[in-house]
């Protein structure tokens, strides 16, 4: 992403000067140093997660304003969306062509090496409109991996929004 070597300098000093002292019968015991990485309730993690999702989210603009993908417009006259993120889910809008396929497969290979974060394929549905040929389809998610989701009814409902469709 670019970050100066004194910011990256600041922000691992953060992340190796930290150390823990578990209370034992209410005194601190032995201090202890982590040798593992940042962890999940540290107060910098969730800052850290926004920087590399603002990556992501980077990466998927650039390609939409070079029309390498084109994500969706909900209602006529409405705003193009190319992606939704929450916590740490992704929501990605693309057309089911193979060249926008491959151009949101390259951005997710970018990502995944510059933040070591990758996509749970366990986890990943693609989602087709009714107008997409079945060979597009067949050809999208073999090269993928993931499941296709038939409806977006369920999608809906994790996010707690009321359908009406």
């Amino acid at each position: 992403m670019g970050f100066g070597e004194r910011w990256v300098g600041l922000i691992m000093e953060c992340i190796t000067s930290v150390s823990y002292a578990v209370l034992v019968n209410g005194r601190p015991g032995d201090v202890i140093y982590p040798s593992r990485g940042i962890r999940q309730g540290d107060p910098i993690s969730s800052y850290l997660f926004l920087l590399c999702a603002e990556g992501l989210s980077s990466l998927i603009n650039a390609a939409e304003k070079k029309g390498e993908i084109k994500g969706m417009v909900a209602t006529r006259g409405g705003i193009r969306v190319s992606h939704l993120l929450f916590a740490d889910d992704s929501i990605i809008f693309a057309r089911a062509k193979w060249t926008e396929w491959l151009k949101v497969k390259e951005i997710l290979r970018v990502y995944e090496e510059a933040f070591g974060q990758c996509m749970n394929l366990q986890k990943t549905t693609v989602l087709f409109s009714s107008r997409v040929r079945q060979e597009e389809k067949e050809r999208i998610v073999q090269d993928l991996g993931a499941r296709v989701q038939s409806s977006c009814e369920k999608w809906v409902a994790h996010y707690g929004w009321k359908s009406s469709l």
